[in-house]
């Protein structure tokens, strides 16, 4: 192919001076290469050779940015490159010299992920963390522009530590083309929504009332710090009594509620114990009243050793072993 030098760089010293003190940067471009994405290094468009290797590899990563372009080709020319070179004032650089092809065709492969896109992966991601969920909702603020990532990405996400399941929110999505290939990271910040069912009051509920099903209703809503710890089904409520009073509209939370005494002091329980894959039960005697989810002191009837467990039954406790 036909080689040429572009002479552009010192002419003076081209006709008037010694050419045993110039330095020559050799850029040998590649007729056609493909790239993921809209920005890419000169080193990855062509093989460079400079007598200084720190310049050289400074030279070498200068990047193209053509995140306006969104087709499927660009045409880099050698008036391009010269024009990004010579920006950079390298020193002592006198000659730029091109051999082989006058221009590099760029193909781009990847694809083009929009805010709806990220919504949707965040979504599914969102699911196995919040599984009482029955409708997730996520509305992306940034990035506000498509983003190329690699061919055929596989993606991971993470969250910060303590996810609440509202408000603006913030995740590392990571796209990675097969075990070792290209990697794209991505900061997305977005506005979260979970919707659950929350039990309502239907009508003005009394202390001491027993709540029936004509009191109370379902309304499936986009949890808030005000109904997280709200009842989730009616079963959870009926037949139970108001432990304060409600308006019509107010949610019912577990603080408001009786919750159905499982085991009085002095019962016989069953205690249950698991290491290892292997449970074990025993029999044990109640040193407290509680319902659901409460943590009693129960007594090995046996040893007599004392230990704490949560009611999970009918006169059912699960201890820790230790």
């Amino acid at each position: 192919m036909k080689k040429f030098i572009v002479f552009w760089l010192f002419l003076a010293f081209l006709f008037g001076g010694s050419l045993a003190y110039s330095l020559t940067l050799t850029i040998d471009l590649k007729e056609e290469i493909e790239v993921v994405g809209p920005k890419i290094t000169l080193k990855e468009m062509a093989d460079l050779s400079y007598p200084d290797s720190y310049w050289q590899e400074k030279i070498g990563g200068l990047e193209f940015d053509f995140s306006f372009f969104l087709g499927e080709e660009r045409i880099v020319t050698a008036q391009d490159i010269y024009q990004r070179i010579v920006t950079q004032s390298v020193p002592q650089l006198d000659y730029i010299y091109f051999s082989g092809v006058t221009s590099c065709r760029l193909v781009v492969k990847g694809d083009n992920i929009g805010r709806n896109d990220l919504s949707r992966i965040l979504e599914k991601e969102l699911s196995s963390l919040f599984p009482f969920a029955q409708k997730i909702e996520v509305f992306v603020s940034s990035p506000s522009a498509n983003i190329w990532i690699p061919p055929n990405s596989e993606v991971e996400v993470s969250f910060p530590g303590s996810l609440r399941p509202w408000g603006r929110r913030q995740a590392q999505m990571v796209f990675k083309e097969g075990e070792e290939g290209k990697e794209k990271t991505v900061p997305v910040s977005f506005e979260l929504k979970v919707y659950r069912e929350v039990i309502r009051a239907k009508e003005n509920i009394t202390r001491g009332s027993l709540i029936d099903e004509e009191m109370v209703y379902a309304s499936l809503e986009a949890i808030d710090y005000r109904s997280e710890k709200a009842f989730g089904q009616l079963e959870e409520v009926l037949g139970k009594e108001a432990k304060r009073s409600f308006s019509a509209g107010d949610l019912l939370i577990p603080s408001g509620v009786e919750e159905e005494t499982l085991i009085q002091r002095g019962d016989m329980v069953v205690m249950v114990a698991s290491c290892g894959g292997t449970t074990v039960t025993a029999l044990g005697k109640s040193r407290g009243t509680g319902s659901m989810g409460d943590l009693i002191v129960v007594e090995n009837v046996d040893s007599r050793e004392r230990v704490q467990g949560e009611i999970v039954g009918d006169r059912m406790v699960e201890v820790v072993v230790k």
